[in-house]
């Protein structure tokens, strides 16, 4: 009767297996305890914080090209001069408004 005994350093393919989910499923853990990890909950950023400032619209669910003249006309300049922000505290006021940062 022949028993198969493992020799020192040998792995089982089942074993890696199971250190590799294991390693995904702890990597999964601490982007969501660390708030890296959006898809589980996005959170409102202040507009304010990212340099920018709150602009009306009257559509904030235009495109870019038509938020970024609505923070021309508003503050002055071109459009390529601005930056415009999404998911920020700005999205929650009424009218609609958008965050403009300038970055010229």
């Amino acid at each position: 009767m022949k028993i198969n005994k493992l020799k020192k350093g040998d792995l089982s393919i089942n074993m890696v297996i199971v250190a590799a989910i294991a390693m995904v499923v702890l990597l999964v853990v601490v982007l969501i305890f660390t708030g890296k990890f959006r898809a589980f909950g996005q959170s409102m950023e202040s507009c304010g914080n990212l340099g920018g400032e709150c602009v009306e619209t009257t559509n904030a669910a235009a495109s870019i090209l038509t938020q970024k003249n609505s923070c021309a006309v508003a503050r002055g300049g071109d459009a390529g001069d601005y930056i415009v922000h999404t998911n920020t505290d700005c999205n929650e006021k009424e009218p609609p408004e958008i965050c403009c940062q300038r970055i010229t």
